[in-house]
């Protein structure tokens, strides 16, 4: 069965269940549904409109969004002031795209929510995410995020506190647009800047804990992040000796020093109570026959991208 949503803005004002198997498609990319009740998507194959239409919540308290299909795809989902829409069902990661070759995307006014769990995240086609810098919230919990877009216009991302951590970011912007970061967001397994520019701002961080530790995967096109990027590593209590790398260019010891004692003979090492004066971090070199210590002057010295260090905990030093 194929119903068609009306180009103009069709209100509902009680709940609306897209019940398995049944076929809706907007009149036009402009067709849109605004809704005061909760959606309801049953079945669980995928929901791609011939033509994508639009959905509006526009409650101003709380609605429910049961996403059921494997996959659902609308031109765009507008959160109005104030209104929180909490993304059930999928658990195991269902697909909401947003987006298409006309725009639309997904836009949230001040105050206003989408609270993610496992879901998958898509903006696609030209699609944009708070196109015109809107102050809204997308809450993620063990979710995925991915930005394929066309657009040359900047996407903005407002994260909600204490629900603000990804598995996984995608980034594949073939226009001029950008993806702009404007709260914290904390990625536990990678990020993959395949096209375009992620502008950090200071808020992305890599994850590392004893399951392990946030890849930055390096760009298969031109794909690049602008701005600072917080770098994980999970190392548990104990004297110990770990092997490390850095991803990131710019890092000292002085930085390392931060979080972790390193001792030796150069001008800023670290003395104290369980400390020896003896090197403990240091870098292989064959040609100079063996590891060497590191740094030699002061902590100063830069850690460099990608080579590895071995580096002495002392005990309790943590």
């Amino acid at each position: 069965t194929i119903r068609t949503v009306s180009q103009e803005v069709t209100r509902v004002a009680g709940h609306l269940t897209i019940e398995d198997g049944l076929k809706l498609e907007g009149a036009t990319t402009e067709s849109v549904l605004a809704l005061s009740g909760n959606l309801y998507m049953h079945g669980t194959g995928p929901f791609i409109p011939a033509t994508p239409f639009s959905i509006i919540f526009e409650k101003e308290q709380s609605q429910t969004f049961e996403l059921n299909p494997n996959l659902a795809s609308f031109h765009e989902i507008i959160i109005t002031a104030n209104t929180t829409v909490m993304v059930i069902g999928g658990d195991n990661g269902n697909t909401l795209q947003l987006g298409s070759e006309g725009g639309g995307g997904l836009a949230i006014d001040a105050g206003g929510k989408l609270m993610l769990k496992k879901n998958h995240l898509v903006i696609a086609g030209k699609g944009i995410l708070n196109a015109n810098n809107q102050t809204g919230h997308v809450g993620f919990t063990g979710s995925e995020f991915s930005l394929r877009s066309a657009t040359s216009i900047n996407s903005n991302l407002y994260t909600v506190p204490g629900a603000d951590s990804i598995r996984r970011l995608n980034v594949e912007l073939t226009g001029a647009g950008r993806l702009a970061l404007h709260r914290s967001l904390f990625v536990t397994e990678y990020v993959n800047p395949t096209h375009g520019y992620i502008e950090s701002n200071g808020y992305l961080s890599l994850v590392s804990t004893r399951a392990g530790t946030a890849q930055l995967r390096k760009s298969e096109g031109a794909g690049s992040i602008i701005g600072k990027v917080v770098f994980q590593r999970f190392i548990p209590r104990g004297k110990q000796t770990r092997y490390l790398s850095f991803p990131v260019s710019g890092a000292s010891v002085s930085e390392l020093q931060k979080s972790i004692p390193v001792t030796g003979k150069f001008n800023g090492a670290n003395t104290g109570n369980g400390l020896s004066s003896a090197p403990s971090l240091h870098y292989y070199d064959d040609v100079a026959g063996g590891w060497v210590p590191y740094p030699v002057a002061s902590n100063a010295g830069t850690l460099q991208p990608g080579k590895g260090y071995s580096l002495f905990i002392h005990d309790g030093s943590r």
